[in-house]
């Protein structure tokens, strides 16, 4: 509760007494996890310097990294991957830490992420990427560094559906131009590729 809360005083206290940097509650949750969700990055810091497992996973499969990246907390997400963390776990949903930054809506996480090497199309067990993430949520500038850093606006999921259906689903005007203007573009490219490999002298 005290890192949850964000007690520094009180958690640098009972580690001193000999607490488990590590130790789980009753959701299997560390302090370190419970830290990170709150965004406290002085005991994030803390707890990493007294040997908490970075990349422990509780009863979801949620990892610290997660939990922050969900919850689009910066600072903590980038001491996290400057400890180690795995920047492509995923928990029991398939869902990784870009895929809930995604769904935060948060630019900067997920750039963030990506620079680190979070892949920028993994699914989910229901098939859901991250920019499918973002174009049903209308986050346009998310979407747009996804497809910057590679994202396949043509994945689809389990239930059919793509980045572009979710767009028109739900209206997002400004979505909708973007993942049509990135399929026309990536068209041309694929027939100037289909004309380079029949015309040796292209």
């Amino acid at each position: 509760m005290a890192a949850w809360a964000g007690h520094l005083d009180v958690v640098s206290l009972l580690l001193q007494m000999g607490a488990d940097a590590s130790g789980t509650n009753s959701r299997d949750s560390t302090p370190l996890i419970m830290a990170a969700w709150s965004g406290y990055k002085h005991v994030v810091e803390l707890l990493i310097s007294h040997g908490s497992r970075v990349d422990y996973a509780d009863h979801s499969g949620d990892t610290a990294l997660i939990m922050a990246a969900w919850t689009a907390r910066e600072e903590v997400v980038r001491i996290l991957l400057d400890a180690g963390a795995n920047v492509n776990h995923a928990n029991r949903r398939g869902d990784t830490a870009l895929i809930m930054a995604a769904w935060a809506g948060s630019k900067s996480v997920v750039h963030m992420l990506l620079s680190r090497g979070a892949l920028p199309s993994h699914p989910n067990l229901h098939g859901d990427t991250a920019i499918m993430v973002a174009a049903g949520a209308g986050y346009e500038d998310v979407a747009v560094v996804l497809l910057q850093h590679g994202a396949d606006s043509t994945h689809v999921n389990q239930a059919g559906e793509t980045a572009l259906s979710e767009a028109i689903k739900r209206k997002h005007g400004g979505l909708i131009r973007l993942l049509q203007l990135h399929r026309q573009r990536r068209g041309k490219k694929g027939q100037l590729r289909r004309i380079a490999r029949s015309n040796p002298s292209f």
